[in-house]
This record gives C-alpha cells, structure tokens and sequence, in this order.
C-alpha cells in the first residue's frame, strides 16, 4: 500500500448523476458503482466515480452513501438523480494499494487535517480511478471535505455587520491559512471573537453571526425531521404537543442521539459526549472535558480562555435542524458550555412566536 502527498484542492460544481445506498462495509462500493454506471448511457459520463460517505445519517445498521458519476446531461431514473454537487475544499490523498487498507490512509489523512485544527463537514468523498485490479490494488483518491470555518466567519460578518467590519473581525486571518498550527489556529479564532464582541455588543447579534458558521448539517435527516412535523401538525392543532410528538419522534429514529426536553415553549437540549467510553473512564476533570468536546479547537485548549462567542458555532448545529423543522427562525442562547467553565454544553433552543 502506498499514497502521495497530501494536496489542497478547490473542486468546481459539476453536474453529477447519483443514487443513495446504506452499506454496511466498503467493500460493497465496487459493485454499487457497477450498477450505477449500468443507468447512465456511457456517451454521458464525464469522469470517473465519486462516492460521498456521511458521518451523520438517517439511517440505520450501516452508513448513508451516495454513489455517482459526473455527467454531461440529467440523467434520471427511479434510484438516480442528477443535480449539481456543490464547490468543494479538499485535502487528496491517492491511496494505491487494497480496497481494505483505505483505512491506514485515512489515518495520515486525518492526522494531517488534525495537526491544523481543519475540521470536516460532516462527510468524505472517494473518487475511484482504478478499480481493474480489485480487490488487491486499487486506486482511491481520498478528500477530507474541509468546513472552511474563516470564510463563513467572514461573510456572516459582512452580511451583518458590513466590509470593514470584516477586515477587522478577520485580521491576518481573511483567508484559510492551511499551515496554521493548532495553536496558531487557536489564537487567531480567540482574537476574532474578541474583535467580534467589541463589534457586536449583543449576544443576539454575536448569534447570529457566529451560528452562521456551523458544520453543514446533511439535509436528509432534516428532510425526514420537517416531515415528522408537519405529519404532527396534521395530528393536532395544539403547537407544543406537534412539538413533543418531534421529540418522541427524534427519540425513535437514527442519528439523533441524545434529544432536547421542552419546558414551555423552550426547548433545552445538553450535548452528548463525543466519546463515551473515553468520557466515562477519564479520571480527572480535563480528561473528561476532553472526551465531551466535540472541537479539536478547544479540546486541544481547554486550559486556556476564549470568548464563549465561539460556542454559538453549536448553536448553528442545532439551528439548522430546528429552522429546517419547523421553516422559521429559531433563536439560541448557550446556558452551559466547557469554556465557561461548566460541565457541559447546554443550549436554549426558544421556539418561534409565529409557530
């Protein structure tokens, strides 16, 4: 097994023809992209295969793919779809070598990626350029999808606060520098909120710049969400009891997890940990608040003070969710968080007035 080195790419949009699949191995990918290609007349494909794997799902027992092929033309068929795949940022690493050693490539990837407190958007690509010699030797270009947390940062600040603003909030920081280290990452995120708070005197409006540049949450389970709503809505005229019948509803399905309780028309939602196992063994404070937090960022840190500011980064997780729900605004307020010096993330999801 073998890979080169690690690159940097900026990936247009282009037209792509996919299907959706659950699997439950790797290895299963070989023969999906077989019966992909099989729905697309061969004049139509304009490159190789390209399989997007989601780390948050709807679905259970095994792992939400999607299967596709760049196109020159829709192609639509009852499992295909054709749509524009967005601009992507991504870290590439080819990987040569057997389909099943993916895996050890992915771990020089990741730690590349982790070294630069570069965080992912909730999902990877693999782009297979040769699959001739399966099992044994394969090549799979790999792409860490990076949450490009500085230019949303960036653009939340213009579009509420106008272009000055932005260069000042931004500093050095206007572009993503790929070669911070995790503390020089640290220190530039712990001045912009600084700068911001100086700018944005209310919690309201730090909100909703800062809840502007969460990870892309995957619009699959918030399709599914949206629809549990509104088949609630349907059930009852009484608002909060079409709001508890989402949360029952959250409480059965996959990939939510831990689920918020509401007081009112308040709903409080605590954050699970990020790991469990290592959250329930660590034997002092900061080992347990290292395996709560979910960002590299500030687990990394957490002996040193930033602005809670940041922490509505969270707050845009949880917003994406509730606005995609319900199709109005939700406000939210951060009651506990790790750099507050709590125990936990707890956050004040308050429910629309016009709901």
């Amino acid at each position: 097994m073998s890979f080169q080195e690690i690159t940097y790419k900026q990936l247009e949009p282009t037209l792509t023809a996919s299907a959706s699949f659950v699997i439950t191995a790797r290895a299963e990918l070989p023969g999906l992209i077989d019966s992909v290609r099989q729905q697309i007349p061969e004049a139509a494909i304009a490159g190789p295969p390209v399989c997007t794997l989601w780390y948050v799902s709807n679905v259970s027992g095994g792992y939400a793919v999607d299967v596709g092929f760049p196109v020159t033309q829709p192609v639509e068929t009852e499992a295909l779809h054709t749509q524009m795949s967005p601009a992507l940022e991504v870290l590439a690493l080819l990987h040569t070598g057997p389909l099943a050693a993916v895996r050890e490539s992915y771990g020089a990837l990741h730690a590349y990626a982790d070294a630069r407190s570069l965080i992912s958007d909730e999902r990877t690509c693999e782009v297979y350029l040769d699959l001739s010699g399966y099992p044994d030797v394969v090549q799979v270009e790999l792409q860490f999808v990076i949450h490009n947390w500085h230019r949303l940062l960036g653009e939340s600040v213009e579009r509420a606060l106008g272009v000055e603003a932005r260069r000042e909030v931004l500093g050095e920081g206007d572009a993503l520098v790929l070669d911070w280290s995790d503390d020089e990452r640290f220190r530039w995120v712990v001045g912009a909120m600084e700068r911001l708070n100086r700018l944005a005197p209310t919690a309201r409006g730090r909100y909703e710049i800062v809840s502007r540049c969460a990870h892309v949450f995957p619009a699959a389970p918030i399709d599914d969400l949206r629809a549990a709503y509104q088949a609630a809505r349907v059930e009852t005229d009484d608002l909060l009891e079409a709001v508890d019948a989402l949360i029952d509803y959250m409480k059965g399905a996959p990939g939510w997890g831990d689920v918020p309780r509401r007081e009112g028309r308040v709903l409080y939602w605590i954050k699970a940990p990020r790991d469990r196992q290592g959250f329930e063994a660590a034997t002092t404070d900061l080992e347990r608040k290292k395996a709560y937090c979910f960002c590299p960022l500030i687990r990394n840190h957490l002996d040193q003070p930033i602005p809670d500011t940041f922490c509505n980064c969270s707050s845009g997780w949880f917003r994406q969710q509730f606005e995609g729900a319900f199709g109005l605004p939700v406000h939210i307020e951060i009651v506990e968080s790790l750099i507050k010096g709590d125990d936990c993330c707890q956050f004040a999801i308050y429910l629309p007035e016009d709901l």
